[in-house]
């Protein structure tokens, strides 16, 4: 109750942001309670010494002093944006710039803050497009941790300067350095809507954690970066982070170990080898102390992915005359750390087509146990990359809609069987921010399955074919029945973060859909056949633009066009007759697309446009 109202008085004084030295829990509730309170935050240091992160007026933690040792970090809460020497994120035409100038980089915005600024986002390497094993580096979830997207930005810079270095030329890393740009901007742990985005991921969320949000991904900046880590999915990632000196790997919600405990640490310790700060430390992040709804989790929780919270410095926004030497302590540590080489690769492919697919791999110990969290393979290209301490002896692999198999692992190219399948797909296909009606098609009645990779099976009732659904993550969903039949991505949930315009023309050879109001970056897939893999289409940028050029087949054509943190669907199913090339279609405020393009050539696009998010008080303005 009383940070409740210390929320609501914080932006009318300064709210101070501190640690007090504590023997234990015994000693926290022995103290005065007026004008602070304890926040999710318990360090204990290399010496020992227990610290609790606490808030409060700066008198009342002043008081404290008289019985506690006060650590304290910010006076105001508010501090404003980052001193000189830092970069400045809306400045993206300079990393555009840089990124225009190599022929292996790329630049993209990865979505939106809540105050509507870009955040930017370089790739380097083999072109995303390709599906190769993926590295990512985000900095800057917590705004006032300017010292962390420092370090992320150098690392983007000196990648840029010159030739890329040999790990990168069968392998594409991701650096996206501002998470939350509005925050960062404004001196603030929170986003422009009071929450803590290290703390409002879907995985073990909770909603007692302090700044968690209403629910997971109610915020733009996470809601972008599941849309990214959907689509590219790295072997091993690091979140930036600052205000102490260490890196930690999952759990970060419990002590309990993870599955893959020796490799995290072992692969910790090589950041640690690389860095040169003082006394840098590696730990289990509950270990140091517990978090809840953290990215690191969430990677690892629901993608089997390796992430690391790596704290850069102690002050999280030092000096002018201090950045260069956290970047120089850390630069080389990043770069040594994404250059490990995984120990584990190969590909799935569906058997009898060779189309890679999006499927999930487990190793296995040498008497059939799990050996390590079960991962994915990149939903485009089908291969997959691991680092691991021990080797495994088996791999099982699965995919909704194809038959489990168990392979050595070291099978370069598995291949999968399909399972039974079913004429036809359920319509409509598109359900606009993931809910609504679909049909099957067939009369059925019983549980129906739907599975997506990264999250939890959705398992809903089937009345004589007709289903309901609400709240789908966005993205392409595989539906199956009971008695094994499927249909794989045949439901597309769609998740617009703003409004899109689309139309279609045609040379009388090719045909383009054209979609307007793209981020940077934003690519166009197509599923069609019998696999319906996310296969990346030609497509070109006209300014805020996306032109797509379909293949010529036989086949109906979905698109999904990843822009931002949008997922964008055009389903060829309810088509018209066919429009006129260059007609700007019809806006249709339900929220589906649907377009038709058969061995005719025929097509016709039906605009959807995305809810206009209701306004919400900006505590920053």
């Amino acid at each position: 109750m009383m940070w409740i109202l210390l929320v609501a008085a914080a932006f009318a004084e300064p709210v101070s942001e501190g640690w007090i030295r504590i023997s234990g829990p015994d000693e926290l509730a022995s103290l005065p309670s007026e004008g602070w309170t304890p926040v999710e935050g318990r360090v204990v240091d290399p010496g020992g010494d227990v610290w609790q992160r606490v808030m409060g007026r700066p008198s009342a933690l002043d008081a404290l002093r008289a019985t506690v040792s006060v650590r304290i970090e910010r006076r105001d809460h508010r501090r404003g944006p980052p001193p000189a020497g830092y970069s400045d994120p809306e400045q993206t035409d300079l990393l555009q710039r840089l990124v225009d100038d190599h022929d292996r980089a790329g630049y993209a915005e990865i979505g939106r803050s809540v105050q509507q600024r870009a955040l930017p986002a370089v790739w380097l390497g083999v072109d995303p497009a390709a599906g190769a094993p993926t590295l990512r580096v985000l900095g800057g979830h917590h705004g006032d941790e300017a010292s962390s997207a420092e370090v992320a930005y150098a690392v983007a810079l000196e990648l840029l300067a010159g030739p890329l270095p040999p790990w990168l030329d069968d392998a594409t890393l991701w650096i996206a350095p501002w998470v939350n740009v509005d925050g960062y901007l404004n001196g603030s742990r929170y986003n422009a809507h009071t929450v803590d985005l290290n703390r409002n991921y879907d995985f073990e969320w909770s909603a007692a954690s302090f700044g968690a949000g209403g629910a997971p991904f109610s915020e733009p900046e996470t809601r972008a970066v599941r849309a990214h880590g959907h689509f590219h999915r790295p072997y091993a990632s690091l979140s930036l982070h600052s205000g102490a000196t260490n890196i930690g790997y999952v759990w970060n919600y419990t002590t309990t170990p993870s599955p893959d405990e020796a490799t995290l640490e072992a692969h910790a310790n090589v950041y640690a080898d690389h860095c040169t700060t003082d006394g840098f430390w590696v730990t289990n992040g509950a270990a140091w102390y517990t978090t809840r709804g953290d990215t690191n989790d969430w990677s690892y929780g629901r993608y089997g992915v390796p992430d690391y919270t790596v704290e850069v410095s102690l002050s999280k926004t030092p000096a002018e005359g201090d950045i260069a030497v956290v970047v120089d302590e850390h630069v080389d540590a990043v770069l040594g750390f994404l250059a490990e080489p995984p120990t584990l690769r190969g590909r799935v492919v569906d058997a009898r087509t060779g189309i890679p697919l999006d499927a999930r791999v487990q190793p296995l110990s040498a008497d059939a146990k799990p050996l390590g969290a079960a991962f994915y393979t990149a939903a485009t290209s089908g291969e997959f990359a691991r680092i691991l301490q021990s080797a495994p002896a088996e791999l099982e692999v699965s995919a909704p809609g194809w038959l489990t198999d168990t392979v050595p692992a070291d099978t370069a190219v598995i291949q999968l069987q399909q399972g039974p399948r079913s004429a036809g797909r359920p319509s409509p296909t598109v359900l606009s921010e993931g809910s609504g009606l679909f049909t099957l098609p067939r009369v059925y009645t019983g549980t129906v399955a739907l599975h997506r990779s990264g999250a939890e099976t959705v398992k809903l009732a089937s009345v004589d074919g007709i289903v309901s659904v609400v709240g789908l993550d966005p993205g392409p969903w595989t539906v199956s029945l009971d008695d094994g039949t499927a249909w794989p991505n045949a439901l597309l949930a769609e998740s617009s973060e703003g409004t899109f315009a689309t139309w279609r023309g045609s040379d009388g050879v090719t045909t383009e859909v054209r979609v307007a109001d793209v981020a940077p970056g934003a690519v166009a897939y197509g599923l069609w056949g019998g696999v319906r893999t996310l296969t990346p289409l030609a497509s070109s940028v006209d300014g805020d633009t996306v032109v797509i050029t379909l293949p010529i087949t036989s086949e109906p054509i979905d698109l999904v066009i990843h822009s931002g943190a949008s997922v964008l669907a055009i389903s060829d199913e309810d088509m018209g007759n066919g429009a006129a090339a260059d007609e700007v279609l019809v806006l249709n405020p339900v929220g589906c697309l649907s377009t038709g393009h058969r061995g005719s050539g025929a097509l016709s696009v039906l605009i959807a446009a995305a809810a206009i998010w209701a306004r919400r008080r900006d505590p920053f303005t």
